[in-house]
């Protein structure tokens, strides 16, 4: 996955979890949100059948941006 795809996805996610939002209401925890989104992104740009959560596999079905 390119650079840039990366960054369109990230831009939804931002998007989605209003992060502007969350950062002004919770100005202590910015560092926290930065590694949740990163996080997020990492999980939906994977190219794997299934991810692994807390030891359960979950498909990975997902319609990214423009889909």
């Amino acid at each position: 996955m390119s650079v840039e795809e990366m960054q369109e996805y990230r831009d939804l996610v931002l998007e989605n979890i209003e992060y502007d939002h969350l950062c002004r209401e919770f100005t202590t925890y910015r560092e926290d949100l930065d590694e949740i989104v990163e996080l997020i992104v990492e999980t939906v740009c994977a190219r794997r059948k299934t991810t692994r959560i807390a030891g359960a596999d979950f498909p990975m079905r997902w319609c990214g941006p423009g889909s």
